[in-house]
């Protein structure tokens, strides 16, 4: 055999268990023995103190938190499908829609994606007794054994209800969680962030859990918004909670830009009941005007004070009070402290020579992380989905801008951020990125994941509303904006691998059955089907060009030019090479089974490397 050197490609998703452990054995060898850890050592090579086992200490334990550890520690052999006919301008579009259970999708993604996403932004499934999750067991692996354990129905759905009778109601749902989050954190590039929705049933555990998956220290802010109004008599009790998190070190977000239609202004003095002066005395102070502009605020009058007439000017500066045109001494809605933070967002308006000070109605209304968030109703997000979608199934999705101004927050300064959303739901998150690249001519590109569970009469699963509500935001953004953006995505459906299982574990394979696997994929297979898994299997993204050329009489693939070129006929013609290195390709693959002989095989990569010297070659 040559000495030309070829890649075997393993075709399944990264072992991030081994790739630590190799880490800690660069750093620490005393502390690996026969290829797993030792973790006492390892606790103590850490700490400058004595470590004594068996002391208390803070955290968030939950029966079955190991066992999700190990969970989203298991590779994958499953891989990812293209299916052109549910996508939109597939040859050219960055942006993904992935159909199949998140934890595989993002296992499977792992590698390629490895740092790579700016923002993350997610709305589980509340655990409210009633909403559906993931109970899947990965450790298994295998369809029968989870049918057997009524975590698969017939259908194969892998979704089941978490009732509150159920003895592991919380820790059922913190499993599910806590392994999806663990991987995201790998995704998320050093300076990006992630965003949790949650109501009041999980916000207190998942506050904890992401403290710990991230470090409390990373932990930005937490939103509050009420998604639905008063509730009870003169107080709500539905809220919805919005974790940010940064991946390392906190950084900055950005502030939007409000468009000054947007605003619906009104005035900074109190008015109605308890709005007296008397009623809160620290709320009671001058605010100076010159030229029309705000240029500082006095100190509080106190109560046995007289103040100035109102709109009295000294030395060119007017001093304006919280007083109404009936001479009613009132406060400002704000006290000093409060009100000096939030200049920028108001203005000062000149009736007749008469100046008032105007707040603008969404800001200041809500905590929030930038003052000036669009956190509003989810009735909103179901006016605009029904709007995009006849006879749309959701309830309660999010509001457009309640995701939007999230992403906006992390990405709006980088016009070629990814944005992540693994619980995609009507795909709210899709939608809020092309609204934003369609204001800037941004190029940020989203990845969408959701299980296709279960639609209604008119869409056989959510996945269908997903996608559809894609194609008709992107129409109408387009239509309202002109904007030159990318309005496609490419759909793809986790699957089971490409590869029979004798290319996993060749070595289980008797004499008598080597005429059976000629070639070491399933029959059913494309090779667009294969060109995808191995785009993932050897780290490259899912938004790279893809060219499909013929050359003699075989059809080549060229991924982002020269990044990669794959063959998957079952016969290669060695005189395609000649064309093929003349883009001097980074990486080649063929199928092994596509060579009649070893001479051939071997009379190939010999030429590749002649006219390639850097080429890395690879079969599966």
């Amino acid at each position: 055999m040559s000495n030309t050197e070829v890649n075997k490609l393993d075709m399944k998703s990264k072992d991030m268990v081994n790739d630590n452990i190799s880490k800690i054995l660069k750093l620490f060898p005393d502390c690996v023995r026969e290829g797993k850890i030792d973790f006492d050592m390892l606790k103590q090579e850490l700490s400058k103190d004595i470590i004594e086992d068996g002391k208390e200490k803070y955290q968030l334990n939950w029966p079955g938190k190991k066992k999700s550890i190990v969970v989203a520690n298991i590779p994958t052999n499953k891989t990812l499908r293209p299916l052109k006919e549910k996508s939109v301008d597939f040859d050219n579009t960055g942006n993904i829609y992935i159909e199949g259970e998140n934890l595989e999708a993002l296992k499977i993604l792992q590698e390629s994606y490895l740092n790579k996403i700016k923002c993350i932004y997610i709305d589980p499934p509340y655990n409210t007794g009633k909403n559906l999750i993931y109970k899947n067991d990965y450790s298994k692996g295998v369809k029968e054994e989870l049918k057997d354990s009524g975590e698969m129905n017939d259908n194969d759905e892998k979704l089941s209800s978490n009732t509150t009778s159920n003895g592991r109601f919380h820790s059922d749902w913190l499993s599910m969680i806590y392994s999806r989050l663990k991987i995201a954190r790998n995704l998320l590039s050093e300076d990006g962030i992630l965003v949790c929705a949650i109501d009041e049933n999980e916000v207190n555990t998942v506050g904890l859990l992401l403290d710990e998956i991230f470090n409390v220290e990373n932990h930005c802010i937490t939103i509050v918004h009420n998604p639905r109004g008063i509730q009870g008599t003169n107080f709500s009790y539905t809220h919805e909670y919005a974790y940010f998190v940064f991946k390392s070190e906190k950084g900055a977000i950005c502030k939007r830009k409000i468009d000054e239609k947007d605003i619906d202004w009104r005035n900074l003095r109190d008015n109605g009941s308890e709005s007296l002066r008397s009623d809160a005395q620290n709320c009671f102070y001058p605010i100076l005007v010159k030229d029309e502009q705000i240029i500082g605020f006095g100190d509080v009058v106190s109560d046995i004070e007289k103040h100035p007439n109102q709109n009295e000017v000294i030395d060119g500066i007017t001093y304006i009070y919280p007083i109404d045109k009936q001479g009613i001494e009132r406060k400002w809605r704000y006290a000093r402290q409060s009100v000096d933070k939030i200049k920028s967002m108001l203005k000062v308006k000149n009736i007749n020579g008469t100046y008032e000070i105007l707040l603008g109605k969404n800001f200041g209304t809500y905590r929030t992380v930038w003052a000036d968030a669009r956190y509003d109703a989810n009735e909103y997000g179901k006016k605009i989905l029904n709007k995009l979608v006849p006879n749309n199934p959701f309830d309660f999705p999010k509001s457009l801008y309640t995701v939007y101004d999230c992403i906006y927050a992390i990405v709006a300064e980088d016009k070629n951020a990814i944005i992540l959303d693994f619980f995609s739901g009507s795909a709210t998150t899709a939608q809020a990125v092309m609204q934003l690249n369609s204001e800037d001519n941004g190029d940020r590109k989203f990845i969408m994941i959701q299980y296709p569970e279960k639609g209604n009469e008119f869409y056989s699963t959510i996945c269908d509303v997903g996608e559809f509500r894609i194609k008709e935001a992107g129409k109408e953004i387009k239509k309202s904006t002109n904007a030159d953006i990318d309005y496609g995505f490419r759909v793809y459906k986790v699957d089971s691998s490409n590869m029979k299982d004798v290319y996993y574990t060749p070595t289980e394979l008797q004499q008598t059955q080597l005429n059976m696997f000629e070639s070491n994929v399933k029959e059913d297979r494309t090779p667009e089907d294969l060109l995808t898994q191995v785009i993932l299997d050897l780290g490259l993204t899912l938004d790279l060009s893809i060219e499909e050329k013929k050359i003699l009489n075989n059809n080549v693939y060229f991924v982002e030019s020269n990044s990669l070129v794959a063959c998957f006929d079952n016969t290669i013609d060695i005189n395609i090479i000649d064309e093929i290195c003349k883009c001097k390709p980074l990486k080649i693959v063929f199928k092994e089974s596509s060579f009649k002989t070893d001479s051939d095989k071997i009379n190939t990569f010999e030429r590749i490397k002649k006219l390639s010297s850097e080429t890395e070659i690879n079969v599966i």
